[in-house]
């Protein structure tokens, strides 16, 4: 972040969120609880995604049993849609696992807000316009499909969504 010889290029900003089995109906407001009932699918700490997670839940006190640990989002989304436990993710991991093909149940976190924000980096004047150019495609695409499938499945999520 502090390197002076990149360029910058915001492609999309988004909150975590909260997934359980679609047919979870039980309360969703206490992480703690909800660790008692089903296991925690983690994303495996190597992962930039599974490091964010980590720290938000040792930020808010949670220290959940480490049980599952994948390496990738279909995986971790599969075993939720099956009801083997719940997750926290991103909107963008659901969409890429296919929110039409998961029997999920998404809600906000219980806890306070997480975001990320996905941005192209490329070295300074080495690509000419090229990294602004595929910022602005990629936020076009996002902007079409992307926003489209989440008004579809998560509409209450698209006023956090930054294209």
């Amino acid at each position: 972040e502090n390197y002076d010889g990149l360029e910058r290029h915001a492609v999309l900003g988004e909150p975590f969120v909260l997934v359980l089995p679609g047919d979870w109906g039980g309360p969703v407001d206490n992480l703690h609880w909800l660790a008692r009932q089903l296991d925690f699918v983690r994303y495996t700490p190597q992962s930039l995604i599974g490091q964010t997670v980590e720290r938000h839940l040792r930020l808010n006190r949670l220290e959940l049993p480490a049980r599952l640990h994948l390496d990738n989002t279909f995986a971790v989304l599969s075993l939720v849609s099956a009801g083997v436990g719940w997750t926290i993710t991103t909107p963008l991991c659901l969409y890429q696992a296919g929110l039409d093909r998961l029997n999920v149940r998404v809600a906000p976190l219980p806890t306070k807000p997480l975001h990320r924000e996905l941005t192209l980096v490329a070295r300074r004047d080495e690509l000419g316009d090229l990294p602004a150019q595929l910022a602005r495609d990629g936020r076009r695409l996002l902007e079409r499909h992307y926003r489209a499938e989440l008004q579809r499945h998560l509409p209450w999520v698209l006023p956090e969504i930054v294209t």
